[in-house]
């Protein structure tokens, strides 16, 4: 009976040690494996997610921003009695697209610039007080080169401007309609738009 008894518990303990097993050091290295690449493939959709909501975000931005523009220059030219467009102006400062715009208001002219600073990707605005009998051809260039280098961030109507465009580039030839278009990028994100503009004073 003592013999069977020894035997009996040995075959115990036996079975303990076999149910107490720790892992083999292959099936620790596949699920390493199996974990590493979970994590890789939740990093890459939280990444993209990003992405995707950062570039949403940029484009809304730069709507945002070239509606604004957009709304100001277009009441400008609503009221203007005369424009003239330079699609090329260089300063020692950089290079410049300036639209001159004469207004009235309560019985005074105005010459409105809308300046675009190439290097500073800036779209800026400059008023000036003239003369009733003004025309906008006989302003000139040196004027408008000196109102180029002295505009800035102090007078900026939009930032991100790639490109600033109006067509055509006079009143006399403005039939119909004013076009005005405006191209915005910032990072990955872009952004462009147009609008089409009749003067009131267009008899």
């Amino acid at each position: 009976m003592k013999k069977n008894r020894i035997i009996q518990k040995n075959n115990v303990n036996s079975d303990i040690a076999l149910d107490n097993r720790g892992f083999t050091l292959v099936e620790l290295i596949v699920g390493m494996l199996i974990a590493a690449i979970v994590m890789l493939a939740a990093a890459s959709l939280t990444a993209a997610g990003s992405n995707l909501f950062g570039s949403g975000s940029g484009e809304v931005n730069l709507s945002v921003e070239s509606e604004t523009a957009l709304s100001f220059v277009s009441d400008i030219l609503k009221e203007s009695k005369d424009y003239v467009y330079y699609p090329s102006v260089v300063t020692d400062s950089g290079r410049y697209k300036v639209l001159t715009v004469l207004v009235s208001d309560k019985g005074d002219n105005y010459c409105d610039m809308i300046i675009f600073n190439e290097s500073e990707n800036l779209l800026c605005f400059e008023k000036d007080k003239t003369t009733q009998d003004v025309v906008l051809k006989d302003i000139s260039l040196k004027d408008i080169k000196n109102k180029c280098d002295n505009s800035g961030r102090n007078n900026y109507l939009a930032m991100y401007v790639k490109n600033f465009v109006v067509t055509p580039d006079n009143y006399l030839d403005a039939k119909d309609s004013i076009e005005l278009q405006l191209y915005f990028k910032n990072g990955k994100s872009e952004y462009e738009s147009s609008i089409l503009v009749t003067s009131r004073n267009r008899k």
